[in-house]
């Protein structure tokens, strides 16, 4: 990408810094702040390593079904002490649900949203 967005890493194909897009309230969101990618199954030591000392991330949330998780497993990142969250989009019995239903409604519950107006990371 020609923006710098892009993050190459060995065990990840698509991985992107969010940093810099604006937000519904005119701001922007923060470099480093909020980071999505694809599948993070394969990540190598250096990777997981660059993510944890150099981009400095503390949550993963993974929006994986709970059938998706079962059978590709949790991945490298859950050997640290980051925070998890679990949001699937799909309930057990594989009906689909939307954002608010997978996020938001958990948020005020046992893990509330940051109060700052940021993302996680």
């Amino acid at each position: 990408m020609a923006d710098g967005r892009w993050m190459a890493l060995d065990g990840v194909v698509n991985m992107r810094d969010l940093g810099g897009l604006p937000t519904h309230d005119g701001r922007t969101t923060r470099r480093h702040r909020l980071i999505r990618s694809d599948n993070l199954q394969d990540l190598s030591v250096s990777d997981v390593r660059h993510l944890l000392e150099e981009i400095g991330i503390t949550d993963v949330v993974d929006l994986r079904s709970h059938k998706e998780v079962a059978l590709t497993g949790p991945g490298p990142l859950r050997e640290t002490e980051l925070a998890h969250h679990h949001h699937s989009f799909l309930r057990d019995d594989d009906r689909e649900v939307t954002v608010e239903e997978a996020l938001a409604v958990r948020w005020g519950r046992e893990d509330p949203a940051p109060r700052d107006g940021t993302f996680w990371a």
